[in-house]
């Protein structure tokens, strides 16, 4: 038996302990299936409560987190069925993909790109932060957000794929910087 596992049942300080251990990978499939923070949150926060409710039949810490990640899964794709209109959906082969990419990434590193993440975001304009809020952090569609701040959808698109890009180039700077970002090499980008 791994050091650290237990061979019968896990009592509830031990299963939180552990989730929360765990949140940013656990969090990070949920968000590949449902792609809003607020709903992941408050499905990470379901997960925690329903393995403490089914805690006996939970044998070790590899059972929890394997039983985690399948729930967080299942009651992501339940969220969505529930909000259809606010969603699409992606097949069952996809998410089976993307669940295990995230599985395979470090603990380190999603907290690297989430705190990259947060520091890129804090260096865009209010104006930006507000758009990429709306649109994403409450899921609501461009032609809504365009409405109420009295702009084009064209416009809102624009705000959007521009801080896209930015954040995507700030992210990679900032994860370089750490050493944890993609490295190219000089040679094959033409460099020196």
């Amino acid at each position: 038996m791994q050091k650290g596992l237990k061979s019968m049942g896990l009592d509830e300080n031990n299963i939180v302990k552990i989730l929360l251990r765990e949140r940013v990978k656990l969090s990070a499939g949920i968000w590949a299936v449902v792609r809003e923070t607020h709903a992941t949150e408050e499905i990470f926060q379901d997960v925690i409560v329903k393995a403490l409710s089914n805690r006996e039949k939970i044998n070790d810490e590899r059972h929890l987190l394997a039983w985690a990640r399948r729930t967080g899964r299942n009651t992501a794709i339940d969220h969505l069925r529930r909000h259809r209109d606010r969603y699409v959906v992606l097949e069952e082969t996809t998410l089976d993909l993307l669940q295990e990419s995230f599985r395979e990434r470090t603990t380190d590193e999603l907290e690297n790109r989430m705190d990259a993440l947060h520091l890129c975001l804090e260096k865009l304009p209010v104006k930006t932060r507000e758009v990429l809020d709306m649109r994403y952090g409450k899921g609501m569609k461009g032609i809504q957000v365009a409405d109420i701040l009295n702009r084009t959808v064209d416009a809102i698109y624009q705000v959007l794929s521009r801080a896209q890009h930015t954040l995507r180039d700030c992210i990679e700077g900032q994860l370089k910087t750490l050493g944890t970002g993609p490295q190219t090499d000089p040679v094959s980008q033409g460099g020196e």
